[in-house]
């Protein structure tokens, strides 16, 4: 927005900025010195149902824990007062030393009980999204909600397409904007080339010093 931006960046030109090193470098430094993890409750240990993100998110976790040198305290706290890591995974992750010493030190840690969830809480962020849904693409075939979200998702480009006349509004305005300056290019350049133009250019008084 500094350098004169109108719009927010396109998720694919983040993901480009935060490719960086030096982004990259803060990031881990920071996951070294902070716990790090999601406070929704689709995370905590009792709503987990072994769905792609929800073992991404423990695995993150246990390696934040190890970045910061597993202390037994973090762990107790990841496992009985934050409730993002089960107990299973933790010993699995863990020495049983650590573990005792993380039993130990999470007396009195307690975590205030979440809401119950619905179905729909536990839906991809992609889901129903025109064009996201690909029955050829494996995680679309390994989701747990792979047929519901293609039902929803050929009703919002019927909608789509109702609405703007196309299933691809933007794409189809920024192919009308590229016609629009090659056709302009065109015309200026046939304008320039053209003799009525090139007498112009060289004014009356040039046709009088040539008669």
């Amino acid at each position: 927005m500094r350098r004169g931006a109108k719009r927010p960046p396109r998720p694919n030109q983040l993901y480009n900025v935060l490719g960086m090193p030096e982004i990259h470098d803060r990031w881990h430094e920071q996951s070294r010195s902070l716990p790090l993890f999601s406070k929704l409750p689709q995370y905590r240990v009792e709503a987990f149902r072994g769905l792609p993100a929800q073992i991404a998110h423990q695995t993150w976790v246990v390696d934040n824990l190890k970045a910061r040198v597993a202390r037994p305290h973090a762990i107790a706290q990841a496992c009985f007062e934050q409730r993002v890591l089960s107990l299973e995974r933790a010993e699995a992750e863990f020495s049983a030393q650590q573990m005792d010493q993380a039993r130990y030190e999470s007396a009195g840690m307690t975590a205030p009980p979440i809401a119950p969830l619905r179905p729909s809480d536990f839906w991809p962020s992609c889901f129903g999204l025109p064009h996201a849904h690909d029955d050829a693409s494996p995680i679309c075939a390994a989701c747990h909600v792979r047929d519901g979200c293609g039902k929803v998702e050929a009703q919002v480009r019927t909608k789509v397409a109702q609405r703007y006349g196309s299933e691809r509004p933007r794409d189809d305005e920024k192919l009308a904007q590229v016609r629009a300056r090659v056709a302009r290019l065109r015309a200026g350049r046939k304008a320039a080339a053209s003799p009525g133009a090139a007498a112009s250019e060289r004014g009356p008084g040039s046709v009088m010093m040539k008669m």
